[in-house]
């Protein structure tokens, strides 16, 4: 895939990403519909990772490139997570919060293993 593929792949990701979000704020679906908060934690973890893809101008395709990239996409995540926290988005989980915090963080794992995994296959 070229660099400019990836650019444009990353950048319509980032808008459907965006456009998801901007429907579930609008529709409450993160405190209505359970499932949404997950799926929006993968395809995150995805994002961020066809994203870390692009950055990293992909010149090798090891097990240290994936995890330079796991690595970053996770700090983000956690970062995310405390911002959920701080800002008491978090507290809506009540007393599920630590594993709905772990879930979230699997989610995200996931989300950028996928996305590797899918740029090794299009090489």
């Amino acid at each position: 895939m070229s660099r400019k593929a990836l650019l444009s792949a990353t950048l319509i990701i980032a808008i459907l990403f965006a456009c998801l979000h901007l429907v579930a704020i609008t529709f409450s679906l993160y405190w209505t519909v359970h499932w949404y908060d997950i799926l929006m934690h993968f395809f995150g973890g995805f994002t961020l990772g066809v994203f870390a893809i692009f950055l990293s101008q992909y010149q090798s395709r090891s097990w240290r490139s994936f995890l330079l990239i796991f690595a970053v996409v996770m700090s983000l995540a956690l970062v995310w997570e405390v911002f959920e926290y701080v800002y008491g988005i978090a507290v809506v989980a009540g007393e599920n919060y630590i594993p709905d915090t772990l879930q979230d963080i699997l989610m995200d794992s996931l989300g950028v293993g996928v996305s590797y995994f899918i740029f090794l296959r299009s090489r």
